[in-house]
């Protein structure tokens, strides 16, 4: 059940260190494709549809919603081959540490529906850092701890994520197009995944 634990994660992270802020609503679609291997002896596939959302309560702190539809038609579960399909969530307050430079994001999360037997909790404490190249251009990094809160199925207590990404715009106050690679790390399985999306700011001028 370790694999697919894995796959319950939100991969994409889609997301830069800078909030919304207050009277603003950040919207993100997204795609992510997601590859697991049990260290090169198998390997499995799933795509992942995301949405995030997020609304500033004050300067400092963003409330954010992230959620994900898992999907695999073909997917190795200890030797045996599976479909999957569930619900990912997660919702909890981002805060600013350094103005549109470094922030973190704090979720509480849980897989539900489709092929998961019981709600999987989850904690996952974000650090996001972001570098302008340009006006129209960023880079986003974040680091990621993956701690499962109820243990269950042999799943190791803390794992880690990491992601980087970028963030290009002929306004990146109004909108983004936000292509991003990523690796998560297990037990004994590896994932590698890419995503995109396109986030829009609604609401007051940021």
């Amino acid at each position: 059940m370790g694999l697919l634990a894995t796959a319950c994660l939100p991969v994409a992270e889609l997301q830069s260190a800078r909030l919304a802020g207050p009277g603003v609503v950040e919207v993100t679609p997204g795609y992510a494709a997601s590859r697991y291997t049990n260290y090169g002896r198998s390997a499995s596939y799933a795509h992942h549809g995301a949405l995030l959302v997020a609304t500033g309560l004050t300067r400092t702190v963003d409330l954010r919603l992230h959620a994900e539809y898992v999907r695999s038609p073909r997917y190795v579960i200890d030797g045996d081959t599976v479909k999957i399909d569930y619900l990912a969530v997660g919702l909890g307050p981002k805060f600013s540490c350094i103005p549109g430079r470094l922030a973190i994001y704090v979720p509480l999360g849980f897989g539900i529906g489709g092929s998961l037997n019981a709600l999987s909790w989850q904690l996952h404490p974000t650090l996001i850092g972001t570098l302008p190249l340009s006006a129209g251009v960023e880079v986003n990094a974040s680091a990621k701890l993956l701690i499962w809160l109820d243990g269950r199925d042999g799943v190791a207590g803390v794992s880690g994520m990491a992601n980087l990404g970028l963030g290009m715009s002929s306004d990146l106050a109004r909108w983004a197009i936000r292509p991003e690679i990523g690796v998560s790390n297990l037990d004994s399985h590896v994932a590698l995944h890419g995503a995109l999306g396109v986030t829009y700011y609604f609401g007051a001028k940021r």
